[in-house]
């Protein structure tokens, strides 16, 4: 750590020798970090639009601040490689090597994730919205969610993408070890 500036909110941003800006509570507390630079930052400090700015050894870099950027890791519940993402329902689903993780806002307005029980803790690599559902590539098949649950519309194994059809509403194609799979819209469920 190199150099500090108290925010008007009474945390911290901390420049670092390797280039990074930490945000801390007013107990030190690790809020959030980014990369600023490649370069040692060598000072730090606040415009009167309440930007940040970064002084390096090699560059002058400004960051809106509070950061419209939110890094989310395994500090939030998300586990494993991050495969995809979508936003469906009003949350944010991920797709990640151990499952699927579902968005929540705690107390705190932060963003935490829970693996959804009912898909395991078994790779996901695909998420698509379409008519409504949202659709998942799931090691042991398709899965959508319509409404509050999931329902599971193909059997075929290792299911690594979901494309909807240009051409037809009701109609997605899931790419998968064992070839394509055509899913049709049925009259309650994609099948």
């Amino acid at each position: 750590l190199y150099c500090g500036l108290t925010l008007p909110d009474g945390t911290f941003a901390i420049g670092a020798l390797n280039g990074e800006v930490l945000h801390l509570d007013g107990n030190l507390n690790l809020l959030d970090r980014f990369q600023a630079s490649g370069y040692p930052i060598v000072g730090i400090g606040m415009d009167h639009e309440g930007g940040l700015w970064a002084a390096t050894d090699g560059d002058l870099v400004r960051a809106a601040w509070p950061s419209p950027w939110t890094q989310l890791t395994d500090a939030d519940g998300l586990l494993g490689s991050i495969e995809d993402s979508a936003f469906f329902g009003g949350r944010r689903y991920v797709a990640t090597s151990m499952g699927l993780f579902a968005g929540e806002v705690d107390a705190d307005q932060r963003a935490r994730f829970r693996r959804i029980p009912e898909l395991g803790s078994d790779e996901v690599w695909d998420l698509a919205v379409h008519d409504g559902r949202l659709f998942v590539a799931h090691r042991f098949g398709v899965w959508q969610l319509s409404g509050a649950a999931f329902t599971r519309v193909s059997e075929a194994s290792y299911p690594y993408e979901v494309v909807p059809s240009v051409h037809h509403a009701g109609r997605l194609y899931a790419l998968s070890d064992g070839g394509l799979i055509v899913l049709e819209r049925g009259p309650k469920d994609y099948a």
